[in-house]
């Protein structure tokens, strides 16, 4: 049960970093867009 809890939290931890380190792309691209305009 630990175990699964354990694995289920580093799941949890990738998709939750993946989706913020995509967002924060997007943000960094825009502001660069409108930062040239």
């Amino acid at each position: 049960m630990n175990y699964a809890y354990h694995n289920m939290f580093l799941y949890f931890m990738k998709i939750l970093f993946s989706k913020t380190y995509y967002l924060y792309h997007i943000y960094f691209n825009l502001n660069r867009i409108f930062i040239t305009e």
